[in-house]
């Protein structure tokens, strides 16, 4: 097994590892109890490649002391290379202001995938501020909308913004104005009703 170590980390150093010899080499580290090393392989993957899940910081969360993953943990935070999981990262921490800034600094596209991805849990600590970004979005969309595909979408972020009571009777009034605004496009009818914002 040392020679197989060995061999890894020649290879990692001259090319890099495929995640296949990642996996391994993690589980060679494990096996002997090589703590030390497990822990510094962990702390490259996640500083140094790009992710696409939490697995290796799980890992060390449970390896580190507190307080040096609260060390760890703090400088992670402002690393580019976690920019593909910072929001994962986040919610993991259940450091939710943090997350909601994440969110409001993020544009165009990407930001809507996050506010998908984390807008439900984050309406339940901040409804007012999760209720505006939906409300923006719903707006955007109004202006461009031209099909049943974008009518669907529109009434998709009414519904979001309708997750809070102050939300709800906002997305109804935005209905009716939209409604009356483009009141000859049929499908859109169509979609707020079956929505429940209109007759």
């Amino acid at each position: 097994w040392k020679d197989c170590i060995d061999a890894l980390l020649l290879c990692k150093s001259r090319f890099g590892l495929y995640d296949e010899q990642k996996k391994l080499l993690k589980s060679v580290y494990r096996e002997h109890g090589m703590v030390t090393e497990l822990i510094a392989f962990l702390k490259y993957e996640t500083c140094n490649t790009t992710q696409h899940d939490l697995t290796n910081i799980k890992e060390l969360r449970t390896l580190l002391a507190a307080d040096e993953w609260k060390s760890f943990s703090f400088d992670l935070r402002n690393k580019d290379s976690t920019s593909q999981i910072k929001g994962d990262y986040l919610a993991f921490l259940e450091d939710w202001n943090a997350l909601m800034e994440y969110i409001e600094d993020e544009k165009s596209m990407q930001a809507l995938n996050s506010i998908n991805r984390y807008g439900d849990r984050l309406i339940k600590y901040y409804p007012d501020r999760m209720t505006d970004i939906y409300e923006r979005i719903a707006d955007s969309i109004a202006e461009t909308m031209h099909d049943r595909s974008s009518y669907s979408y529109y009434v998709y972020w009414l519904n979001k913004m309708g997750k809070t009571e102050a939300g709800k009777s906002r997305a109804e009034e935005k209905a009716i104005e939209i409604m009356k605004k483009m009141s000859n496009r049929r499908a859109l009818k169509d979609e707020l009703r079956k929505a429940g914002y209109v007759v």
